[in-house]
Formats: C-alpha cells, structure tokens, sequence
C-alpha cells in the first residue's frame, strides 16, 4: 500500500531520534565493536524500564530508532544470533504505549525506525534465514529475481516472512549495482524484491520507517553499502527499492541517505573517509556536489510520480564540511549549505541530521549542546542522537538542550 500525496500539508515537527534501551558511557569511536560487545550487557536489554518509557513520552523526542544490536542476541554457544521475533515486537509493542501520553498530551506520535540498508559484514547485520536461503549473496539475487519474475514473492512473503518470522540475509547494495551493470532489468527486480521483503519484515515488527537506501556514488568509506558510482543505475534500483519497501503494510517512509553525497573526494582527520570516527571535509566543487545531490532529488520526484506522498520521503544530511558551501561547518550545522541542498531539491522535503555524536559533527565547531540545537532547527525530521558512538551527552542532557531555542546571534555565529 503505497502512501499516495495528499492535499494537506503535514507540519512536523523536529526532535531527538533516540535509541531504546542502550546508554553507553562508550569514550571510543570503534563504535561496532561497541554494538557486539554490549549485545550482553544489561544496558543493552530490550526490556525496558519504566523510567525509558517516561523517556520516549517526552516531547523532545520524535522517534526511537533501532539497529542491528537490538535485533541480535548471543546464543548458549557464544554465536549471535537473531532474537527471537516476538521479544523484538514485545519492546515494539511497549514503546507504542507512551503514544497514549503523546495523544494526550497532543504531541505528534511517536515514530519507529530501522536501520535498514544491508551489507556483506553480516555480523553486525540482522537476519534470520528460512531454510534453504543462500548463504552466498549472489545466489540470493537470483533466487529473489527468480521469485519476482514468477510470482513467488508473494507466497514467499505471506509464509516465509508474515508466518513464520524470518527475515532473509539479503544481498549488498553494492552486489545489486553490480549486477545493473549489465542486466538493469534484473537487478531494479532484484532492488524491488529486496524492498519489499525488508518492508515487509520490518512492518511486521512495528516498524514504521526505513533509514535506507543509501544513496552515495561510490563512496570509498562504505562502498560495500552503496549502488556504485553511476548515477543512473543508483536512481533506478533506489526508486525500485523504495516502491517495494512502501507497498508493504505498516511502512510509512524512507529515509535516503547521506545528502549531499559521501562519494566526493574526502579529507579526513584519521585518513579513513569515514565521519563515524573522523573529522570530514572535502574541496568539491559546487558542480560536483550537485551532481552526487541529484540523485536525490531525481529519486523524489519520481516516486512522487508514482503518487508516494511528501511526507513518505525523507532525507539524511551528513557531517561533512564542504569546504565550497561553508568552510566553517558541516552540513548538517550550516545554514548556507542546507540552503544549497534545498535550492537544488524538489519543495517539501523533511531533512535528518544523521547521528550527533559521530566525530565528525561540530567538532572544531563550537559547544556540542548548542550545536545539537542549531541542527535541530534546521531539521524539521529530526536529529539522530544516539550514543553508541562517542558519547558526547546523555540522552536526558540532549532532551533538555533542545527544549530551548538557540538565540538567534548564537545561531548566525556557529552557522557561518
């Protein structure tokens, strides 16, 4: 059920995107190591207290966000593995009761979302196989190409998925780019199957939103995660892949991601490319980031084509300092370079600014609270704040933070 454009215009309303259940005092930046290492400790339990509830009622929050490690658990062998599907609808299920509150209260509902692109570095990666699924990522294209071509997707998503509670290991963005190289036909079906089951699978939780696909041209950091470099077969299997993902029952939206494109030449502070754990900036020109930011903009306008709605589609912006935008600020806390995506973007786009403390966000920019505030308030979808990698404030210091404006001299000075 695609979500179709509607005459009215949705205001919503920005906030903190916050992890359920997983307050790490982590100082380091090997934040994935930190996702496994934590998988048994009790900070990252998906039973909640009631004091994390009280949490997500809160005003300042918008949408809890979840990742791999809430999906994944260690099994009496040491192995991990997925959770059980009814433990993860269970801490679903709880955090969709502080929307009582929220109604209540009249503060916009609560939002649930998941990290949603796949990648071959499966162990930090959540699937749970049926029998018989590939272990190997190109025999799982052809399986789900050979499922779209004949029909079986359906069955295979009403039995597989819906009944039984898999959730398949699905091939990288990179293997499907791949194969558009020389068979596009096969992989947009590929993209769309692979849309569909992650929407599937996903709705079937709870989970209303989908932080995928990723739309960065060939982005050394993480190609594994990415079409590839050629503009034209990324905007296709990402237009594939998201028609799929919202034909299915309780997906609301996607999030592409990271605007305006990770795949610019990049300098950074540790040379890993990376703004997880590196300061990032790059030299690109304007004409260069306009080309990475049009596959953006071309994806939207052709699914509001197809009748997806505004609100349906939303945005991620990075923490890359482009240095041809604002020398003084990465994207995501400055004015002049949001101006420049929205000028060069269809009308009506929500942006998110992707997590607060990666390295790479305001850090030779200023206080961290006031800069989580600025980027606050130039996203009207709201501001991942999780704390999973360098912990920079806990979650209630950042709820707080943002609960006050930030004066507007203030503004202008870390916005430059």
């Amino acid at each position: 059920m695609l979500h179709f454009t509607k005459n009215r215009h949705i205001n919503l309303m920005s906030g903190l995107i916050l992890t359920p259940g997983f307050e790490t005092s982590n100082q380091t930046t090997d934040h994935y190591t930190v996702f496994v290492a934590n998988l048994s400790d009790e900070k990252a339990s998906l039973h909640l207290s009631d004091e994390e509830v009280t949490l997500f009622s809160n005003s300042a929050v918008r949408s809890a966000l979840f990742f791999q490690h809430h999906m994944m658990q260690y099994n009496s062998q040491g192995d991990i593995v997925a959770r059980p599907r009814d433990e993860i609808k269970s801490i679903i299920q709880t955090l969709q009761s502080c929307n009582l509150h929220r109604a209540a209260q009249s503060i916009p509902t609560l939002e649930f979302a998941f990290d949603a692109e796949p990648a071959p570095v499966q162990t930090r990666r959540y699937y749970n196989n049926p029998d018989g699924w590939p272990n190997d990522e190109m025999q799982q294209a052809y399986k789900i190409i050979d499922m779209m071509q004949t029909g079986q997707i359906k069955d295979f998503l009403a039995d597989e998925v819906l009944d039984k509670g898999y959730f398949p290991q699905l091939p990288s963005q990179r293997l499907q780019g791949s194969i558009g190289t020389d068979n596009l036909r096969s992989a947009k079906l590929l993209a769309q199957g692979i849309g569909q089951i992650t929407g599937c699978a996903m709705g079937a939780l709870g989970i209303d939103t989908l932080y995928a696909p990723v739309m960065d041209l060939g982005a050394v950091a993480f190609h594994e995660r990415c079409y590839g470099s050629n503009p034209d077969i990324t905007i296709d299997l990402a237009e594939q892949w998201a028609l799929g993902a919202l034909s299915q029952p309780g997906i609301q939206r996607i999030c592409l991601k990271h605007a305006p494109g990770h795949g610019v030449e990049i300098e950074s502070s540790h040379d890993t490319h990376d703004t997880h754990n590196s300061v990032c900036r790059s030299r690109a020109s304007r004409t260069t980031i306009k080309h990475h930011l049009h596959v953006f903009s071309e994806v939207i306008r052709r699914l509001r084509q197809h009748g997806v709605s505004e609100e349906a589609v939303r945005v991620m912006t990075n923490h890359i300092v482009y240095t041809n935008l604002d020398p003084h600020a990465p994207v995501s806390l400055s004015k002049k370079a949001m101006y420049f995506i929205q000028e060069h973007m269809p009308d009506s786009v929500h942006y998110i600014a992707d997590c607060v403390n990666m390295a790479s966000f305001g850090a030779d920019n200023g206080d961290f609270l006031t800069n989580l505030k600025c980027a606050n308030e130039l996203h009207s979808g709201g501001v991942i704040a999780t704390t999973h990698y360098v912990k920079k404030a806990s979650r209630l210091t950042m709820m707080n933070s943002i609960k006050t404006r930030v004066p507007q001299h203030q503004l202008a000075s870390t916005q430059k």
